[in-house]
């Protein structure tokens, strides 16, 4: 029976140790700043000090603390949430603000010191910084981030787009800055973008908004790019197309010289397309060819005729009188140049 009592008490030291660990253990508060932690000179502002949410309130004890501090900058008691009156701030107030909180019954269990909240008392903003992740330039339907930067934690920024009154969106600082998301972006969205600190509307802070951001959807660009790749290369298949058109129609309107009835002549193929080649070449010919067909024509007369059969393909036969040749050559007192003979024989 002792045993059982001895058993029995160490198991009760022991639920009570573990509460009161885990009593010493108080949630973290949340420290904002009311209209914002930007202030200017001489302005005033409210921070507040909030527990978390518990099934019971009791009374507390919350106590605001600046960095480089060791005292508390001012005390409250209340149940579960203190505001701290902050006036005629200069710049020196200028700092990193936190608050912690106790119970009355036992002073020597604090809470963890919430995150620290920077205040800025200033009369001008640093202009900040927009960019976008990964790229300005989107293809439709695709995904793009727009940072805004700015010196300082804790500020909101408002993104807004020219042309346009209503921002965008608004967003808060967080570690890379103040991030505004766009999913599924259109050729609508492409055009300028700034980003601004989010301020109150009677604000006498001066704070100037960012350089533009071009945003670019990739479609507008390629579809440029693309009717001009397609007219340069019909302009290439055209030039080309013309080239070997023009080959193939001089190498088809070459002349032929024959000889028909003592005459000398050029005859040219069938080809019905030749005319204004052929009209060419008749008046730009050199004028020694002139001259001695002038001299041919003047001794047709004295030549004997020679009997000539045409083929019906086209083809000119010429039967060679020997006779008459030798008579042209022991005729005294006549000189009259040779002409070139050009001759198709058929061979049988």
């Amino acid at each position: 029976m002792s045993c059982i009592l001895i058993s029995l008490l160490g198991l009760g030291l022991g639920l009570v140790q573990l509460t009161e660990v885990q009593s010493e253990s108080l949630p973290k508060p949340s420290l904002s700043a009311l209209p914002g932690p930007v202030v200017a000179s001489g302005g005033e502002l409210t921070l507040s000090c909030r527990r978390p949410p518990e099934p019971f309130d009791w009374l507390l004890t919350f106590s605001l603390l600046k960095s480089e501090t060791q005292e508390p900058l001012q005390k409250d008691l209340v149940y579960s949430q203190a505001n701290f009156s902050l006036k005629s701030l200069g710049v020196q107030d200028s700092g990193n603000y936190s608050c912690i909180y106790y119970e009355q019954s036992r002073p020597h269990v604090k809470s963890e010191p919430s995150d620290a909240l920077e205040i800025w008392v200033t009369d001008t903003l640093p202009k900040p910084s927009l960019s976008a992740w990964p790229s300005p330039m989107v293809a439709p339907g695709g995904n793009v981030t727009l940072l805004c930067r700015g010196p300082r934690r804790g500020v909101r920024f408002a993104l807004y787009k020219d042309g346009e009154e209503a921002p965008v969106g608004t967003s808060e600082w967080t570690q890379d800055g103040a991030e505004f998301p766009l999913t599924h972006v259109s050729i609508n969205q492409s055009g300028r973008y700034r980003c601004c600190y989010l301020l109150v509307t009677d604000s006498p802070i001066l704070a100037l908004p960012s350089d533009s951001l071009e945003l670019v959807i990739q479609e507008e660009r390629n579809e440029g790019l693309l009717r001009r790749g397609i007219l340069t290369t019909a302009l290439s298949c055209a030039s080309i197309l013309f080239l070997l058109l023009f080959l193939t129609f001089v190498g088809h309107c070459h002349t032929q010289t024959v000889v028909s009835g003592g005459e000398t002549s050029r005859r040219f193929p069938r080809c019905p397309y030749c005319s204004w080649f052929l009209c060419f070449s008749s008046k730009s010919g050199a004028p020694q060819e002139e001259t001695e067909y002038a001299q041919v024509a003047k001794c047709r007369h004295s030549r004997a005729p020679l009997p000539e059969a045409e083929d019906p393909d086209g083809l000119t036969y010429i039967q060679l009188n020997p006779r008459a040749l030798n008579e042209q050559q022991t005729a005294p007192g006549k000189t009259c140049p040779d002409p070139t003979t050009y001759a198709t024989l058929a061979l049988h």
